[in-house]
């Protein structure tokens, strides 16, 4: 069931080798990690060719993206999902001054009106790695993607917690894994708005 639409849907699944990157951390050597979070960066450069004049789902619906959106409302069941949109660059402006006292970060999309497509979960249990480590083989958990303000491309490992490894005692500084795939998105051209991201969203005042 498609959590946006409620329609039915049917996934297509394929067995690829390989582990995940949390799982495979600890064995990978010193220049490893740094190899793998420059692959993705690359696959999140090539997947951002594909633009959409809104910030949609691959459907063309609203997207399911709470770090965007204002507090659910207390009366919405905390089982169905909530959208954000579909909206335009200068929509989703809008929509994120409204709900924050704090500036909304640059959107590019307000501009160019392109959004690029972007897996907006890539934390280390999303991530493939093969068996020695020197190659990322696959990208699972499609469900989110879509079209997104590019800022949150390199802002988002940089702000949310889910992309730093979780087995313990792994990542000697708590942030490692984060800092590499932040700093390979930059060198690909995106830019990390962690600092102006953080203040707007830690004053959200509206609901959504």
């Amino acid at each position: 069931m498609d959590r946006c639409t409620f329609q039915p849907i049917a996934p297509i699944l394929r067995r690829v080798r390989g582990r995940t990157l949390n799982s495979a951390w600890p064995s990978l050597s010193a220049c490893q990690p740094l190899k793998v979070a420059k692959q993705v960066a690359q696959h999140c450069s090539m997947l951002a060719r594909q633009t959409s004049p809104r910030f949609e789902s691959v459907s063309g619906h609203g997207v399911l993206e709470y770090w965007l959106m204002g507090r659910p409302p207390a009366s919405n069941p905390t089982w169905l999902p909530m959208v954000l949109g579909p909206f335009s660059g200068s929509e989703l402006k809008a929509y994120m001054t409204r709900i924050s006292s704090e500036p909304v970060p640059e959107i590019d999309s307000e501009v160019d009106e392109s959004f690029p497509f972007y897996h907006p979960d890539l934390g280390p249990t999303n991530i493939m790695v093969s068996d020695h480590g020197n190659s990322v083989t696959a990208i699972s958990d499609w469900e989110a993607a879509g079209y997104f303000p590019k800022f949150l491309v390199a802002t988002r490992p940089a702000s949310n917690p889910a992309y730093r490894l979780i087995i313990p005692n792994t990542d000697a500084e708590k942030n490692e894994r984060s800092k590499m795939l932040v700093e390979a998105l930059e060198g690909m051209g995106f830019v990390c708005l962690d600092t102006a991201y953080t203040k707007w969203n830690m004053v959200k005042t509206s609901p959504a």
